[in-house]
């Protein structure tokens, strides 16, 4: 293969690598887009979607109980406090803890309601669909949506 056929090859595959990060750039969601609607089911087995809290802040908070930020976030008994926080400002809150860990199951995430007496639900995200529609790669990684779904 020439020299130059080979340059072409390479430029042509940057390109197409290229076009492929800027589509997904384009699509993750920014502050002040809508959020994307999501199904997932909790430790309960009970369905939730983010549309079932139309009018209502929303505060989507990513956890992974193996995390040491997270566990941290926990024992010292942040998360809670700022849970309790964001009830004492505006009752209708809805904070739901989704976990995205692919070993995760129900029953460990369960543990963890009961360890840190949780008193919102953690959802199960095992393929990891939803984190990657909103761009969670980290934990904690929250997302907080307003009245307007924004």
């Amino acid at each position: 293969m020439k020299a130059t056929t080979r340059v072409f090859f390479l430029v042509g595959a940057l390109a197409l690598g290229a076009a492929a990060v800027a589509k997904e750039e384009a699509n993750k969601i920014k502050l002040g887009d809508k959020p994307p609607d999501f199904t997932l089911v909790d430790t309960k087995g009970v369905e939730r979607s983010l549309s079932d809290y139309k009018g209502r802040i929303v505060i989507l908070e990513w956890i992974n109980p193996q995390c040491p930020y997270v566990e941290n976030c926990y024992k010292t008994k942040a998360m809670q406090q700022a849970y309790e926080r964001a009830k004492e400002l505006d009752k209708g809150v809805v904070w739901l803890a989704i976990n995205s860990t692919a070993s995760t199951n129900a029953q460990r995430n369960q543990g963890w309601i009961d360890r840190f007496k949780l008193k919102y639900p953690i959802l199960l995200d095992t393929e990891g669909n939803v984190a990657r529609l909103y761009d969670a790669r980290r934990t904690p990684h929250m997302y907080v949506i307003d009245k307007e779904g924004v």
